[in-house]
């Protein structure tokens, strides 16, 4: 088999999808069918494929973004971490997320006066608020939703509104996403959280992307009081996969996620008081790099995956 291009291929009479992790290391599987392929309206080009035993998948730009099945675990370990750590988070900033997962689990706290979802294309919205819906399960319906159709840096930077948790759900940093993993961005996310604001934002793998992991964690860190890393394994990353948090006042190691997540009825699938001390556990030897002097991502120098 000669391989040329990312995406579909075909060997030995079946159809493949190719997909490369990093330089050099590639995933290939089984294609069933594809259900959509089409380009947005932002010129990203969407694949909605049902792949062999991973099921039905999102692709943007030939990279996967979400098996249908096991999102969950990616989202609820994005939101709820830093959803109970604020005692009373009310106003919520959403970038990104135009699948929904995030918001829809945003919404399952009872203290959610509103959510700002800041998405730069609305095709993606589309085709989980209409056609593809077991991820968003209504949450856009929600009246408690601002929709609002933007770049994230570019509201983040002009908005006067004031956040107790920004979450970001961004692709990763690649193009003009990179603008959205900087010492710089976070500073100005920093800006419009209230005094006892917290933010979270997925941070890349940790073994196929340590560099950028500690590069973006470092931007983070550089901004707040208090910084964590998060990680769990999601499997069709095929990475551990990570979080960086960076919070004013509230630390997530001391949260009472037990009686937060019984006193607001929150009901989850994978993430547990259990999972939450698990996840901020790291191995000794990146635990160490994580310690050491790291040159932040930066708008000048910014962290970048291939």
């Amino acid at each position: 088999m000669s391989i040329v291009n990312e995406g579909f291929v075909e060997f030995l009479g079946k159809k493949y999808y190719l997909e490369m992790l990093r330089p050099g290391v590639l995933s290939l599987v089984e294609v069933r069918e594809v259900i959509e392929s089409f380009r947005t309206r932002a010129g990203q080009l969407v694949e909605v494929v049902d792949l062999e035993f991973l099921g039905r998948s999102l692709f943007m730009e030939k990279l996967l973004m979400i098996v249908f099945r096991e999102e969950h675990i990616y989202h609820e370990v994005l939101v709820h971490p830093v959803m109970l750590t604020h005692p009373n988070p009310r106003n919520i900033l959403i970038i990104g997320g135009g699948d929904g997962g995030a918001l829809r689990e945003v919404l399952k706290h009872p203290s959610v006066e509103r959510v700002d979802l800041v998405e730069l294309d609305p095709d993606i919205v589309d085709l989980f608020r209409y056609r593809i819906k077991e991820v968003s399960q209504g949450s856009f319906e929600s009246d408690k939703l601002r929709m609002i159709f933007m770049d994230g840096r570019k509201y983040v930077q002009e908005t006067n509104e004031k956040y107790d948790a920004v979450i970001v759900d961004v692709n990763d940093p690649r193009g003009q996403a990179k603008r959205l993993y900087t010492k710089e961005f976070y500073s100005e996310v920093s800006r419009i959280l209230r005094d006892d604001g917290i933010m979270v934002t997925h941070s890349e793998g940790i073994y196929y992307t340590p560099d950028a992991v500690l590069r973006i964690f470092s931007a983070v860190k550089a901004n707040f009081r208090i910084a964590r890393l998060a990680r769990t394994y999601v499997p069709s990353f095929r990475d551990e996969w990570t979080f960086s948090i960076g919070s004013k006042l509230y630390d997530p190691l001391e949260a009472d996620v037990e009686n937060e997540m019984k006193k607001r009825g929150i009901k989850t699938r994978f993430y547990s008081p259990e999972i939450h001390k698990a996840i901020f556990s790291l191995g000794k030897d990146f635990k160490e790099k994580l310690l050491s002097e790291i040159n932040p991502s930066t708008d000048e120098n910014p962290a970048e995956v291939i």
